[in-house]
């Protein structure tokens, strides 16, 4: 069974999906696959410059997109989807259209107060930068329209490990009606 999660940026995927994986899931982080075609200093150059203008973003997306794709695909066989289940952690899970391939689609919500002090805490991005990379994606009531299933991330981690449990056990139930 394969698992999308998806949500915007500093909304908590990653923790979602870290917390799935110690529950024996097998994890693809769409990041980490994107920074492997990237170097770090180049990143943050590069970051500068796409999030000035959408059309800067959208030709580095129509570069780096068929290459990441098409490395999640060849992680998904590698962890064989009928003897696993199978997490992807992607952003623009459903802007790439990655949400096609997944059999349940998550998504991980919180405030934009909750993703500014995340973010702010952790990248050193300014208010102004973590806005704009924000507006840039997809809006996150889009997203809930598509979810199968959401998670509340806007409290203490505690709240969101029992939302993860309620969503370990409806993916183990669908995975044996599969």
């Amino acid at each position: 069974m394969i698992i999308g999660i998806t949500g915007s940026f500093g909304t908590g995927k990653t923790t979602v999906a870290r917390i799935l994986r110690r529950k024996g899931a097998k994890v693809i982080d769409a990041d980490k696959i994107a920074h492997r075609f990237i170097s770090p200093t180049r990143r943050k150059e590069l970051a500068k410059i796409v999030f000035k203008k959408r059309k800067y973003l959208e030709l580095l997306c129509k570069i780096l997109h068929p290459l990441i794709i098409q490395q999640i695909k060849k992680e998904i066989k590698r962890f064989n989807p009928n003897k696993n289940i199978i997490v992807i952690d992607a952003p623009l899970l459903i802007e790439t259209g990655l949400h096609k391939v997944v059999d349940m689609l998550v998504v991980v919500k919180a405030k934009r107060k909750t993703q500014l002090q995340r973010i702010s805490g952790r990248m050193g991005l300014s208010r102004k930068e973590i806005l704009r990379r924000i507006d840039f994606q997809m809006s996150l009531k889009k997203k809930i329209k598509l979810a199968d299933f959401v998670i509340d991330n806007n409290g203490p981690i505690t709240e969101t490990k029992k939302q993860v449990d309620c969503l370990w056990q409806e993916i183990l139930k669908n995975n044996q009606r599969g």
